[in-house]
């Protein structure tokens, strides 16, 4: 349900307070969050992104789906990204007009910002065969498809800090409980895992 999900969340955020992709003071990456109207519930799934982060390729959410949290193993670099939490709005019929965006520049500058073009949402990451932060260099991004036409998300994301969320190992970093990742920004300095401190 909508509330075990929640405290799941809540409880996992409070036992993960050292777990942090970067401090702000070091290497930080800002993840974007598209909010989408609280009537439309999410539907939450997990999905196994372990063996995939281990090579070169795609890391995608399962169909229908957009990213709404991080996973991170025992250690801060791409193979340790292990599950996503994904999710979608209750009554999406699927993802529609979805884009590779090639992010390979945002990536490997430092305070720079790689975020899906406006209304849609990040679905999927591609890393190259490297294992650093910016071998990240395509993001999948999506809109989430409705009966009646498209889900309308808000203006101005808000922000979430994850400025100790993924410094430690084996914790999870979310977003709140109505927005989706679309994007994340780099900042300061480093090139690993650690650099991820917001949650938009």
């Amino acid at each position: 349900s909508v509330l075990y999900w929640w405290l799941y969340t809540q409880y996992m955020r409070h036992h993960a307070c050292a777990l942090s992709l970067v401090s702000i003071m070091l290497h930080a990456v800002t993840v974007g969050a598209a909010t989408f109207d609280t009537v439309y519930n999410k539907v939450p799934v997990e999905k196994d992104v372990s063996t995939c982060f281990d090579v070169e390729g795609w890391c995608k959410c399962p169909t229908g789906h957009a990213i709404t949290g991080l996973y991170k193993g025992n250690c801060h670099l791409l193979t340790c990204l292990d599950t996503y939490h994904c999710a979608r709005p209750q009554g999406s019929s699927g993802v529609i007009n979805c884009v590779s965006l090639d992010v390979t520049t945002a990536m490997s500058v430092m305070t720079s910002t790689a975020s899906c073009p406006a209304g849609k949402v990040l679905t999927g990451m591609y890393r190259t065969s490297c294992d650093q932060l910016s071998c990240i260099n395509q993001f999948e991004c999506c809109e989430f498809s409705h009966p009646d036409g498209t889900y309308t998300i808000d203006a101005v994301p808000s922000r979430a800090a994850w400025t100790t969320c993924l410094d430690g190992f084996n914790v999870w970093c979310d977003v709140s409980a109505s927005e989706y990742m679309f994007g994340v920004s780099r900042a300061a300095n480093g090139d690993n895992l650690r650099a991820l401190d917001f949650g938009e």
